[in-house]
């Protein structure tokens, strides 16, 4: 497999970090980034590196000189410029299929697993997506229920979407370059090159691991942060996870005691923030898994739901936090819901463990160490059956608990519930 990592940008907004050095020259972990990336790539057997380059393409060789890298090759931007414009200018260098990495991401990533699962399916392109906490200053996607990408959101649009931000790692084939024509010089990957591909098959890549751009000085620091104390290595897709499962109505928002539908109903309750961003800087992933029956009656639509998904990441990114994924159970009784327009929804409602087991096989979680939080008997009997330790918050619904089933842990909210859990962590 050939990898190309892109180390063109001129690195505007670290230009008093920099001072007149590429991005890809960074040191984070001891060496600079660039090789950093080098050596994670040729520990998943990628052996041979193209790099594109521009602005600082001097500074870039000397660094691969001296560290005796061998069987690296290096191009420099001509007629083209940008992200994209880079891989169109190296084009006969491209092997059939590769990959694609942006030199100022500092990642811990299983290309292994990304790279078999993208060669496995008959696709043009895989896109690595997760969640952080600039959703609004990042790319990002719409899935379907096969994992396909069905819409693409710029950065700095306002448009409905949730979390699935483009993490800058993807999978080509290089068949869909040759085709493509642009008449302006500056081309980006996701902008022009994925928008021009959308109706073909492109998928998503959805992954909790360690990526993370560090584009500005306080990403950059936090990034530096979180490797010297090794926090990037505890998420790593090959170790088994401990993780934390949030019930939605009654822990995160305010309970109605009904399906709610629109977002003046949709109250987020104090605390939500700062306990979710501690649950983030402690590396610990957190899933929302919720039923919503209104969906199968007919009170609710994915559009209204999406719009709830929508106000709580903006509402978590004000606190640099978020939800790593959510799964959503819209079916009643013998009422039954489809969107397979969206990859939100699971068929199986709790207390049934479906939800659970499936986040826990897509992230390689460890059900055993986790934690459940719920506020109603439902939850705590989901979190018993699946082996998570259980934490009860207290609202209106324990009047209504009828399951003769004993939490772990009474909370008064969420902050309660996430302080014991980290005390019980360490």
């Amino acid at each position: 497999m050939q990898a190309i990592i892109i180390c063109g940008g001129k690195g505007t907004r670290l230009k008093n970090v920099l001072k007149n050095k590429p991005k890809s020259n960074v040191v984070i972990s001891k060496i600079p980034n660039i090789i950093d990336q080098i050596y994670k790539l040729r520990e998943n057997n990628i052996k041979e590196i193209l790099l594109l380059t521009n602005h600082y393409e001097k500074a870039i060789k000397r660094i691969i000189v001296k560290f005796k890298i061998e069987n690296c090759k290096i191009v420099k931007d001509c007629n083209y410029f940008g992200t994209g414009g880079a891989l169109i200018n190296a084009i006969k260098f491209l092997k059939n299929d590769f990959i694609v990495l942006y030199s100022d991401i500092y990642l811990n990533f299983n290309f292994k697993n990304f790279i078999t699962i993208s060669k496995k399916k008959n696709i043009y392109a895989n896109v690595v997506v997760h969640a952080n906490d600039h959703p609004h200053d990042s790319d990002a996607v719409n899935i379907d229920f096969f994992n396909r990408i069905t819409k693409i959101y710029l950065k700095k649009t306002n448009h409905l979407r949730l979390n699935f931000c483009v993490a800058g790692v993807f999978y080509f084939k290089k068949k869909i370059l040759k085709n493509l024509k642009f008449k302006k010089k500056n081309v980006e990957i996701t902008k022009d090159i994925l928008m021009n591909i959308s109706k073909k098959n492109i998928f998503a890549y959805q992954t909790i691991e360690y990526l993370k751009d560090f584009g500005t000085p306080e990403r950059l620091q936090k990034v530096k942060h979180d490797v010297k104390k090794r926090f990037d290595k505890l998420l790593m897709f090959k170790k088994k996870k401990s993780a934390i499962f949030i019930d939605r109505d009654g822990v995160l928002n305010k309970e109605f005691g009904s399906s709610i539908n629109s977002l003046k109903k949709f109250e987020i309750l104090p605390g939500v923030g700062p306990a979710i961003k501690k649950i983030n800087d402690a590396k610990i992933p957190c899933f929302v898994v919720s039923n919503q029956p209104g969906l199968a009656k007919k009170t609710l639509t994915t559009f209204q739901l999406k719009r709830m998904i929508y106000k709580l990441n903006f509402f978590l990114s004000s606190y640099k936090s978020y939800i790593d994924d959510y799964l959503f159970c819209p079916n009643f009784q013998n009422y039954y819901f489809n969107d397979k327009n969206v990859n939100i929804y699971c068929s199986k409602s709790k207390p049934n463990i479906l939800m659970l087991k499936l986040l826990a096989k897509k992230y390689n979680l460890d059900l055993k160490r986790s934690f459940f939080i719920g506020d109603s008997d439902i939850d705590i009997l989901t979190g018993f059956r699946s082996g998570t330790k259980t934490i009860l918050v207290l609202s209106k619904r324990i009047f209504k608990y009828k399951h003769l089933v004993i939490p772990d842990h009474i909370s008064n909210d969420l902050s309660d519930a996430v302080n014991w859990i980290l005390k019980k962590i360490k």
